[in-house]
């Protein structure tokens, strides 16, 4: 049989609530803290977080740098100089073809508008020179 902890010797730090209804862990302890006593973070630089599609390690990509962070996703990467996002998985180059692409092709797309309403306005009038059903 296992004994519920007693509450009233258990010091749990960061924020962690002691467990009464089981004796291990003696903390119930909130992320990123980890039993027994919430004293510690977990590395979450070294720690797969599927749910966040965090599937690999290193945590970072790219050569980004990992350090620890007290809020979800539980860490922070430096990334390198060309990517961004929260694993440093975004080149910034492809960011800025996609942005540069979608510009040429609005610029085209218009171009294309004006050219056509001007050659219908041209051919409409000269339609309407020879056309008997005026």
């Amino acid at each position: 049989s296992t004994e519920a902890a007693d509450c009233s010797t258990i010091t749990c730090d960061n924020g962690g609530t002691c467990n009464n209804h089981t004796d291990s862990p003696p903390c119930l302890c909130p992320l990123p803290y980890i039993a027994p006593y919430c004293e510690s973070a977990a590395d979450y630089c070294f720690t797969l977080q599927p749910d966040k599609r965090i599937t690999k390690l290193p945590v970072c990509l790219n050569g980004g740098n990992c350090t620890l962070a007290y809020t979800d996703p539980y860490f922070n990467c430096s990334c390198p100089d060309g990517f961004t996002g929260t694993a440093s998985e975004q080149s910034q180059i492809s960011t800025v073809v996609v942005i540069a692409t979608a510009c040429v092709a609005s610029l085209l797309t218009g171009a294309v508008i004006v050219v056509g309403v001007q050659w219908m306005r041209f051919h409409d009038h000269r339609w309407r020179q020879f056309c008997p059903f005026r």
